[in-house]
């Protein structure tokens, strides 16, 4: 009988408090083991911080209808170069291992990819909190690790919208301002056992030629502005036959409501032939004055950057400062290194509905990518091309290779891991056939451009396991999404794929 971890322990508690342990389990051996954790902490505290890894060899959880035994990596020499780089970390040579993970909204919040980060960190070091972007000054949820604020008001850009895309970049999102004045402050937030003190800034911007300036706000935080906005560009749609609001909501990238409102439609029924608002851009409202917030200068060095990118080095270590500009200016991004360490940098760029097309569109995507130097690439999409209204598998794998050989021409050798989507609902309660043929095609163009694979659809137990994963607590309501326990799942079961491959290559 294989022997219970703590990580076990923890899965089988939080299904036992849901009720939510699988059917014809009959692990009634469960109920003694919550008895003892709440009778003896103390002891099973100490037995887990004894050495045990987070993520044990041979990971498992208490759910049987997720694939543990199909967890792997597939075409796995293709990360040969990554893995020597991480057996090699902590060398004279090797200093840092940078990984960057692309995906949707799957990865906007940093749930999913900030379980891999504190995975590899724990396990490699850290070498900083990597890519961060002022999300919820641009009106957008995002990670919660880290707050931003400014002396002025700023206006929103997306990738997904039309006439927005060509002048976008690395995240997939930009904040633009056009104050003389424009200033940034970022804070990092301090959790047990994770420090993000950084000495190096990478300032992603569309225009690096204009002065930019790093310091400290006099008086600490800089109040938060309320932008004011009004109604700019408009997209439009040509109601087709077979097309529903929900299906245009995710491939527009809004939501079922904001078609509604901006369209005056009550209920759900469109008519073929109907132009329907699907886009609309926000445009800021200039603010009545400049406001200046004078910085205290820190001890830095501005370093040679690129066409679109500033770098800072710094004389010390810092959880906050301040990034100043003076003019307009178009922001798509922020990087944050600690150099006095050696270890793992994991950098997240994730955008609510976006496609591989949609970062194919974005003009300064793949140079400032570039500029991050990866020594691995993950790419988790494919669940808006499976959800979206009118399939075209031709032109999806188009997309996919498209992307796949721009990278490899922006970043030569590095390795690229391509995640398959996972299986998601249509409408709440339908089997969606699109999601087995967006996962072929994943499966395929990796295969035949030598690219490893991670096929997170078959390990989530194949066409419409997502139920199961919904009534599991694991899967949120809309059957697209995961809950927070779910993406931690996520990133605990792609973790231990790639470190069951790491220790192979090893060997």
């Amino acid at each position: 009988m294989r022997q219970t971890t703590w990580t076990d322990l923890c899965f089988r508690i939080k299904a036992l408090c849901r009720g939510a342990l699988p059917a014809g389990s009959n692990d009634f051996t469960s109920l003694p083991v919550l008895a003892a954790i709440l009778v003896f902490p103390f002891s099973l505290t100490a037995q887990a911080g004894a050495g045990e890894e987070l993520t044990p060899k041979g990971f498992s959880t208490p759910w049987a209808f997720v694939k543990t035994d199909s967890n792997r990596i597939h075409f796995a020499e293709n990360l040969d170069s990554f893995f020597a780089r991480l057996r090699n970390l902590g060398s004279d040579s090797v200093r840092q291992v940078r990984i960057v993970h692309i995906g949707d909204s799957h990865l906007q919040a940093d749930v999913f990819s900030g379980k891999l980060r504190t995975l590899f960190q724990q396990k490699f070091g850290s070498a900083g909190r990597g890519l961060i972007f002022p999300y919820r000054m641009a009106g957008t949820n995002g990670p919660r690790d880290y707050t931003c604020s400014s002396n002025v008001y700023w206006q929103s850009l997306k990738s997904i919208y039309a006439g927005d895309g060509p002048s976008l970049g690395l995240c997939g999102l930009g904040l633009r301002s056009s104050n003389a004045a424009p200033a940034l402050y970022l804070q990092l937030k301090q959790k047990e056992g994770t420090d993000y003190a950084f000495d190096k800034v990478t300032i992603f911007c569309k225009d690096a030629s204009g002065a930019w300036n790093i310091g400290l706000p006099e008086g600490g935080v800089l109040p938060t502005k309320s932008t004011q906005y009004t109604t700019g560009a408009k997209r439009y749609h040509k109601v087709r036959s077979g097309d529903t609001l929900y299906d245009l909501a995710r491939k527009y990238g809004c939501t079922v409501r904001n078609l509604q409102r901006w369209n005056g439609i009550r209920g759900s029924r469109i008519n073929p032939g109907r132009k329907l608002i699907v886009g609309v851009t926000r445009k800021a409202i200039p603010e009545p004055a400049v406001v200046k917030s004078p910085l205290r200068p820190l001890e830095s060095v501005q370093q040679e950057g690129g066409a679109h990118h500033v770098v800072f080095q710094l004389d010390s270590l810092l959880h906050a400062a301040a990034i100043e500009h003076r003019g307009n200016t178009l922001l798509h991004g922020i990087l944050l290194e600690n150099t006095r360490e050696s270890g793992v940098l994991y950098n997240m760029i994730g955008v609510n509905g976006a496609t591989y097309n949609h970062y194919n569109q974005a003009a300064y995507f793949l140079p400032q990518l570039a500029a991050l130097a990866p020594d691995l690439v993950i790419v988790s999409l494919g669940t808006n091309e499976s959800v979206g209204g009118r399939f075209d598998g031709g032109a999806i794998r188009r997309d996919v290779e498209r992307l796949v050989r721009n990278i490899r021409k922006e970043l030569p050798g590095t390795a690229i891991l391509l995640t398959t989507n996972p299986d998601v609902l249509k409408r709440r309660r339908y089997l969606n056939a699109n999601n087995l043929a967006v996962r072929s095609i994943l499966l395929g163009v990796a295969e035949a451009n030598n690219l490893a694979a991670w096929d997170l659809h078959t390990v989530m137990g194949g066409h419409g396991s997502v139920k199961k994963w919904r009534t599991a607590g694991l899967a949120a309501n809309d059957a697209i999404h995961f809950t927070p326990d779910g993406y931690q799942l996520l990133g605990n079961l792609l973790f231990d794929a790639l470190m069951k491959t790491y220790d192979v290559a090893g060997n």
